[in-house]
């Protein structure tokens, strides 16, 4: 992680404030350009803001402050709950959180109390003047020491929809793979919280392997904990709005394989509508969704989610391949949902076949259907247990191969979903045999 955005209405007043209560004191730069790169996120207008990146040299990730300068930034136009979609927290460090609350408590009207996360580590939550939430808490790796009692940025809390999808991002490719902690519950920590009395899960994040870099001593381990809420739906953070507007605008990473995130970037806008579409089950059963179908080459789909689901399986080194006689197949299907169906049976693949083996995918035609089998290399499933794996919140005895989690409702989404498209999907499988999922659809 490299630094967090946050927008404010009065940099000359709220960068002070920063540098008191989290020595954030060393300046990259503080200017004022447009910000063209952005323009995907102000309605393809390229607004003008002051920028300022700055950082705390005892150690820590930097924060860029930025105030739009073209217009006046607005706050969030909905009451904001603990868990809405999108950056709800920046995580700051301190060597000793007592004495950093002691500090804090005299320069801020709203600080809460000490509390313990679930991994037994001191925090308390502050508002700045924006009302933008941080919360401070313990953290063992320094760069230096100036005796400013806190640290720079340590990470964020992140609201999503959904964990299990959301992980394919966050663990998979953007490497924050290690789970510290993984809770469902109500948290003392999050009572004093907007909407933070409420059940959520909650999932800790951290880095296994160092991401380097030139400024990895200085920013050393980094965190990001993913929030779903449980009692309700939750709304954007930044519905409305544009970037620039007040609150924590964006989370700057460094990354290799810029192209490749390109592309993940155009699938995750699709998965993020489906995602929103299927958060509420009882819409596929009322029969709510609508389907838009409209005809595609479906060779050219699967390709694509096969080299997507490529990166994940590369952490258990699993090859995936495509095998077809078809060079172009066009046909009527919704690719929003057809994307849940094929992503979750090439997941679950993975999930369940032993590393250093294949995943075959095989595409066909005959009597005017057309079917796609994912065939795995894995322990394979009981016979007695294949006929419930389509109910949903059902589970097999077997467990993933690399200690992976599963909700128990992908499977009851997909065959939904296949459903709809008037189209059939079923499983064939021995134990140490392997798994065959499939599903035919139709071409007219």
């Amino acid at each position: 992680m490299q630094h967090i955005g946050v927008a404010v209405s009065n940099m000359d007043k709220v960068l002070p404030l920063y540098r008191k209560l989290f020595g954030m004191d060393i300046p990259f730069f503080d200017s004022i350009q447009p910000a063209p790169l952005m323009n995907v996120y102000t309605r393809n207008q390229t607004i003008t803001k002051r920028a300022s990146m700055v950082i705390n040299l005892q150690g820590g990730c930097a924060m860029e402050v930025i105030q739009a300068t073209s217009f006046v930034g607005v706050k969030n136009k909905n009451e904001f709950h603990w868990g809405d979609i999108g950056i709800n927290s920046i995580i700051m460090k301190s060597r000793d959180v007592q004495n950093s609350l002691n500090i804090i408590r005299t320069l801020v009207a709203e600080c809460g109390e000490m509390t313990v996360r679930p991994d037994d580590r001191p925090v308390f939550s502050l508002k700045d003047l924006d009302g933008n939430i941080f919360q401070v808490t313990s953290d063992e790796n320094w760069y230096s020491n100036n005796g400013h009692h806190s640290g720079g940025v340590l990470g964020c809390v992140i609201g999503v929809s959904n964990i299990e999808s959301s992980l394919k991002l966050y663990a998979d490719i953007l490497g924050f793979d290690k789970v510290v902690y993984d809770q469902s519950g109500i948290f003392e920590d999050w009572k004093g919280l907007p909407g933070g009395d409420q059940r959520f899960r909650r999932v800790l994040l951290v880095a296994s392997k160092p991401t380097g870099g030139g400024f990895a001593k200085v920013t050393g381990s980094n965190c990001i904990e993913l929030v779903q809420a449980l009692d309700r739906i939750p709304k954007k953070i930044f519905t409305g709005r544009i970037w620039g507007d007040l609150g924590f605008v964006h989370l700057g990473l460094d990354v290799k394989g810029m192209k490749m995130l390109t592309y993940i970037k155009d699938l995750s806008s699709s998965s993020l509508k489906l995602l929103e579409d299927l958060l509420d089950v009882s819409k596929i059963e009322s029969g709510t969704i609508k389907l838009q179908l409209k005809k595609e080459n479906y060779i050219n789909f699967i390709t694509k989610y096969m080299y997507f689901n490529l990166l994940i399986s590369k952490k258990k080194d699993i090859n995936i391949r495509l095998e077809t006689n078809e060079k172009e197949l066009f046909f009527q299907f919704d690719e929003h949902y057809l994307s849940e169906v094929i992503n979750n049976l090439l997941t679950n693949a993975i999930k369940f076949s032993f590393p250093k083996s294949e995943i075959l995918i095989k595409i066909s035609t005959s009597n005017n259907f057309v079917k796609t089998e994912i065939i795995d290399q894995g322990q394979g499933i009981p016979v007695e247990e294949q006929t419930k794996l389509f109910n949903y919140f059902q589970k097999t005895s077997v467990q993933p191969t690399s200690g992976e989690t599963s909700s128990g409702l992908g499977l009851a989404i997909a065959k939904k979903i296949i459903v709809e498209h008037k189209g059939t999907i079923g499983v064939i499988s021995e134990i140490n045999k392997g798994a065959t999922f499939y599903f035919e659809l139709p071409l007219k």
